[in-house]
């Protein structure tokens, strides 16, 4: 996964591109349909991360993260699956989402319709921290650090979450070829 050790890299390309607006065909239960996505929305840094990773169409790009969120946990061939916090430990290149202003979502809420939310992508793992990046943070691509369990997990032996700062509630594995 190249990149995720030059995030730098992809966050000034995305930077470039950002004021424009995205065309791509993506699957949807539907069948094939063209996806128009705003750079200006959270979700388009991951959409675009996805589209240059390979994901193809077994992403499922939307404007929204509660969407792909949504899709993780219940559609099956896609290249992201949502796990519980207490069951996986976050790998390099995976997303750890939070769910945003007040409106609280749990990994057993899901699906759980359209929600504010933001995902992270995992670029690094240290004891007792892993280094995320996100877009549209502040208008920005941002790396963030986010602290762990000495096993990795996002959560301490009471299935609380060790991040105080964010109220992270799934992570969506994604199945890169590792």
């Amino acid at each position: 996964m190249p990149w995720t050790q030059h995030w730098q890299d992809l966050a000034e390309k995305y930077r470039e591109i950002e004021a424009t607006e995205a065309r791509w065909e993506a699957d949807t239960p539907e069948g094939t349909e063209v996806v128009v996505v705003s750079f200006g929305t959270t979700a388009a840094f991951v959409d675009y991360v996805m589209r240059m990773a390979g994901a193809g169409r077994r992403f499922p790009y939307a404007p929204s993260h509660s969407d792909y969120i949504n899709a993780a946990r219940t559609q099956t061939g896609l290249v992201v699956t949502a796990l519980p916090l207490t069951q996986y430990t976050p790998q390099l290149g995976d997303l750890i989402c939070i769910w945003r202003a007040g409106h609280q979502v749990t990994y057993q809420d899901l699906p759980a319709g359209h929600f504010p939310g933001h995902c992270d992508i995992v670029v690094a793992q240290h004891p007792g921290s892993l280094d995320v990046i996100g877009g549209n943070v502040d208008n920005a691509v941002v790396m963030k650090h986010v602290p762990v369990a000495p096993d990795g997990r996002m959560v301490g032996p009471t299935g609380a979450v060790i991040d105080t700062d964010y109220p992270w509630f799934v992570t969506l594995r994604v199945a890169y070829q590792r």
